[in-house]
C-alpha cells in the first residue's frame, strides 16, 4: 500500500512539474544557501583560530597576576616553595605551573634591543611555544647558575643564517648598565606573531633564561614571583577555576594589601561567537526563505487538493480511508521537501568547490599575503555530514508542517461533497 501510494505521489509531482519548478528552486537556494554559509563558517572559523594561536599565547594558561594595592611595596609575591606547594594541592587538575621573574634585563644582542627574561623550567611548555631547533631548559639548566638561554627567530637572524647554527655557540648580551654577559644557545623558538607593517608580537625580542641566573645575575635570593601561570589537564575547564585559583593564592598570601587577578581569556571561544553571530545572521535570510518556500509548497497542494476533489471522492467511495488521503498528500509535499534539498546539495556542493578554489585570491582583496600564507594551511570549505543530515531533516519538517493544512483537508472532505465538486 505504501509503494502505491509513493508511486501515485511521484506520478502526481509529476502531472504538476511546471507548477512545481519554483517551488524546487525555492527550497534548492534555501539548501545551497545553507551548504555555503555554514562550509564558510567552519573555513573562517579555522583560520582565524590558527591566525590569534600563532599571534597571541594568553588562551594557552590561566594567569595569576599579584600586585601590590601600595605603589611603594616592591618585596611582594609568592616564594618558590609557595607555588610549589600550589602545584602540589592541584596535582589533581593541575598539568604544569610556570612562572616568571618580576624583574627583566634590558640590553641588546648585536644592536638589537632585546629583554632578558627569567622563567621556571616549564614555563615554555606551559606558554606553549614552539621549538625550530634546540631544546628547552632541562633540570640541570634550571639548577645550575649559568648563562643557557633560549632566544627567538628574530634574535637569532641578527648572528646566525639557520637555527641549527646557533645550538651549542656563544652569544653577548649587553645589559644597558654596560655589563656584557657570555650566554650560551641550548634553544631557538619560533616566534608568535605574524609581522604586519610595524607590528610584532612581544616575544620576538625576548632571550630566556632560568630564573636562577636571572637571580644569580640581580644578585637576589628568596625572589619572590608575581606572575604565575597554571595549564590545566583539560584546558576547556579553565574559565571554571578561575575563582578557585584567585582563592588559594590569596590565602598564600595572607593579607589583603596585595591584588590578585586571575584570568583566562579563550580567543577561540571568542571567534566561535563571532562566527557564529554570522551564521545566526544569515540563517535568519534563511529561515525567512525556507518558509517563504514552504508557503509556497502548502499553496501549490491546495491548488492541487482542490484540482483532485473529484478523484478523492471517488477513491473515498471505494473504500479508501481519511488516513491514506492525508499520508498520501503529506508524501507528496515531503517529496517535493526531499527533491529540492537533493537539487540544492547538489547546487551547494558546486558552488563550494568553486570558492574552494578561488577563495585565496578573494582573501588577498581584504588581508595581506603575510597572513595569508599563516593561515592558509588545512582550511577546506567542505560541508559536514551533520550540516548535510540537519538541512534534510529541515527539509523534510518543511514538506510535513506546511504540507499537512492541505492534506488534513482532503482527508476531510466529505464524498458526496467531493463527487458534486466542480473545479
Amino acid at each position: 500500500m505504501v509503494i502505491e501510494l509513493l508511486k501515485d505521489a511521484i506520478y502526481n509531482i509529476y502531472l504538476q512539474r511546471k507548477k512545481m519548478i519554483l517551488v524546487f528552486w525555492g527550497i534548492a537556494i534555501c539548501v545551497c544557501t545553507i551548504v555555503v554559509i555554514f562550509s564558510i563558517k567552519s573555513a573562517v572559523e579555522s583560520a582565524m583560530n590558527r591566525y590569534v594561536s600563532l599571534k597571541y599565547t594568553i588562551s594557552k594558561s590561566i594567569s595569576c597576576r599579584i600586585r601590590a594595592v601600595d605603589e611603594n611595596v616592591h618585596d611582594y609575591g609568592l616564594t618558590k616553595e609557595q607555588i610549589d606547594g600550589i602545584e602540589q594541592q592541584l596535582s589533581y587538575i593541575c598539568d604544569k605551573v610556570a612562572y616568571e621573574c618580576p624583574s627583566k634585563v634590558h640590553g641588546c644582542v648585536n644592536d638589537l634591543s632585546v629583554d632578558l627574561v627569567g622563567v621556571s623550567n616549564q614555563y615554555m611548555e606551559v606558554m606553549d611555544y614552539e621549538l625550530v631547533a634546540g631544546r628547552f631548559f632541562t633540570e640541570v639548566d634550571y639548577n645550575s647558575p649559568y648563562a643557557a638561554i633560549v632566544i627567538s627567530e628574530t634574535v637569532l637572524k641578527t648572528k646566525f643564517d639557520a637555527p641549527d647554527d646557533a645550538i651549542g655557540k656563544e652569544i653577548v648580551f649587553n645589559t644597558a648598565d654596560g655589563k656584557y654577559i657570555r650566554c650560551y644557545i641550548i634553544g631557538v623558538f619560533k616566534t608568535l606573531g605574524i609581522n604586519e607593517g610595524n607590528q610584532v608580537h612581544e616575544n620576538e625580542y625576548n632571550v630566556f633564561c632560568s630564573d636562577v641566573f636571572m637571580n644569580y645575575l640581580l644578585e637576589k635570593e628568596n625572589c619572590k614571583y608575581r606572575d604565575i601561570y597554571i595549564k590545566l589537564n583539560d584546558m576547556s575547564d579553565a574559565e571554571s577555576y578561575t575563582d578557585y585559583f584567585k582563592t588559594i593564592i590569596e590565602e598564600k598570601l595572607l593579607s589583603e594589601q596585595y591584588l590578585v587577578t586571575v584570568y583566562y581569556q579563550n580567543i577561540n571561544k571568542d571567534v566561535k561567537k563571532i562566527t557564529n553571530l554570522i551564521a545566526v545572521f544569515f540563517l535568519v535570510i534563511v529561515i525567512i526563505t525556507f518558509i517563504v518556500a514552504g508557503v509556497s509548497i502548502m499553496n501549490i497542494m491546495f491548488i492541487n487538493v482542490r484540482s483532485r476533489t473529484n478523484e478523492i471522492g471517488i477513491i473515498k467511495a471505494i473504500g479508501c480511508k481519511n488516513v491514506w488521503v492525508l499520508f498520501q498528500f503529506l508524501l507528496e509535499s515531503i517529496i517535493i521537501g526531499i527533491g529540492g534539498e537533493l537539487f540544492g546539495l547538489c547546487l551547494g556542493f558546486f558552488f563550494v568547490k568553486l570558492i574552494q578554489n578561488s577563495w585565496k585570491q578573494i582573501a588577498l582583496m581584504f588581508v595581506s599575503n603575510e597572513v595569508l600564507q599563516c593561515v592558509e594551511a588545512g582550511i577546506t570549505f567542505m560541508p559536514s555530514f551533520s550540516m548535510i543530515i540537519i538541512s534534510l531533516i529541515y527539509c523534510i519538517l518543511t514538506g510535513i508542517i506546511f504540507g499537512y493544512w492541505p492534506a488534513k483537508k482532503a482527508a476531510n472532505l466529505e464524498i458526496v461533497d467531493a463527487l458534486r465538486f466542480k473545479a
